[in-house]
């Protein structure tokens, strides 16, 4: 049976006035609501659970208890209707997501009505990113960074499709953040049975109005929403399945994506810097050389083991597909997978991004400016950067495709080595302006 009962909350800074909570108690577990006020402990009522008459503010303190458990109570019985268990979990949820209503009759519940499936969208979002995540909730894991004074999202857990990395999660607590500050936006409180496709028009219209996101960014955010989604759906817990008719506004503009990959020369510079006093450095360098050579992932780079090395090829089972794919040896990767016994450190990705940048600095063709063209709805905007700026760890995949490419290898032979699943997919990393004027001289000499 669930039962409310006020208290004053101790603090550990010394004080005339103690806050007063309202607890919520069931099956042995509770978890407190604030009423946002405040009493002098010698006008608390500890048995009765309320303000004294003695208090100036007691009609107004007991005005807000009161309040506090109508709608905790309201809660639990909306739940209790649509057989929903009101426990503990369920009706934080609930009292999280439902806007206040300060102004509230005492005797009148401000929870609106439950509809269709009863719980908020974010119990179900929340709920999802536990099970993905060793039983962490978003709240416990923003805790557990405020506490270490970190960003990281990930419990490492082993399920089906492997193990989700900390930039997966990263994205799932995020995407709850989002769909929180979408819910104060419009006011409103999200139930499955919202989801359909006028309402993700709206969604992508604040993200790109309100967020200023651009349309890649929008893109992944959409995308993540879906996964979340259609993970309910199979659970069969959508009312519905409407938000799949929707699809990203036709009027995102698009432009040639701008390819950075280094070519074979400025591959044998970087080889070439004399890094002798700085190990940590060369180390960045040869990771980064050893994934333009092998066409690896970072994340399936960092993961190589002697084990993964047989018949003078890599065999790897990628970590983002699960496909399993053979990566012929040439002389550079043989030499640096030798260079660290056949096993590869793992270093953080941010970490190996500055290194790498600052090495890339040392190449004067790297110095060379380009323009980066994005999007946000309608809006374009446009800077000129330094090549240097725009590489990252997937900037060695990048160049691994276009130098085989340029080599002469065939398109066939490429997407069996880099596990592309078709065409498209492998001429999105290819720079189709790379060697322009040679084809052109080919072509009309």
């Amino acid at each position: 049976m669930a039962t409310t009962k006020a208290y004053l909350r101790a603090t550990n800074v010394h004080k005339s006035a103690l806050p007063v909570g309202v607890k919520y108690c069931h099956q042995r577990q509770w978890f407190a609501v604030s009423t946002g006020t405040t009493i002098e402990p010698e006008h608390w009522d500890k048995v009765k659970g309320q303000a004294k008459s003695t208090a100036t503010n007691a009609a107004s303190v007991n005005a807000a208890i009161s309040r506090v458990a109508a709608e905790l109570q309201a809660i639990a019985d909306n739940l209790a209707k649509q057989g929903i268990e009101p426990s503990v979990e369920a009706v934080k949820a609930m009292q999280k997501c439902h806007p206040k209503a300060p102004d509230a009759s005492p005797a009148v519940s401000s929870v609106p009505e439950t509809r269709s499936m009863g719980l908020p969208f974010l119990y179900h979002l929340d709920s999802f990113i536990s099970s993905k995540n060793g039983g962490y909730s978003y709240e416990q894991i923003q805790v557990r960074n405020r506490q270490h004074r970190k960003k990281d999202y990930r419990v490492p857990i082993q399920h089906e499709g492997g193990i989700f990395g900390n930039n997966t999660m990263k994205t799932y607590y995020s995407l709850y953040r989002i769909i929180r500050e979408y819910q104060v936006y419009k006011d409103m409180v999200l139930e499955l049975m919202d989801f359909d496709k006028r309402m993700l028009s709206d969604f992508q219209a604040f993200l790109v109005g309100e967020k200023k996101y651009l349309n890649s960014s929008v893109a992944k955010v959409i995308k993540s929403l879906k996964r979340v989604l259609n993970q309910l759906a199979d659970d069969d817990l959508m009312p519905h399945t409407k938000y799949r008719r929707f699809t990203l506004s036709e009027s995102k503009k698009t432009v040639a994506r701008t390819v950075i990959a280094l070519t074979q020369q400025e591959m044998d510079a970087l080889k070439a810097l004399p890094l002798v006093n700085t190990p940590g450095v060369a180390y960045v360098r040869d990771l980064f050389i050893l994934g333009c050579s092998s066409g690896l992932r970072y994340s399936d780079l960092v993961r190589l083991q002697p084990s993964h090395i047989r018949n003078n090829h890599i065999h790897i089972e990628m970590q983002k597909t699960g496909e399993a794919v053979a990566i012929p040896l040439n002389a550079t990767s043989k030499a640096i997978l030798k260079r660290y016994d056949y096993t590869i450190r793992r270093i953080s990705n941010v970490g190996y991004n500055v290194h790498l940048k600052t090495l890339l600095q040392l190449l004067p063709t790297m110095l060379a400016p380009v323009e980066r063209v994005r999007w946000s709805g309608a809006e374009r905007r446009s800077e000129v950067v330094p090549r240097w700026s725009l590489v990252t760890t997937h900037t060695a995949r990048r160049t691994f495709i276009n130098v085989a490419l340029e080599s002469g290898v065939s398109v066939a032979v490429l997407r069996s080595w880099v596990g592309h699943a078709n065409l498209e997919q492998l001429l999105q990393y290819a720079d189709q302006n790379r060697n322009a004027v040679g084809e052109m001289a080919k072509a009309f000499c």
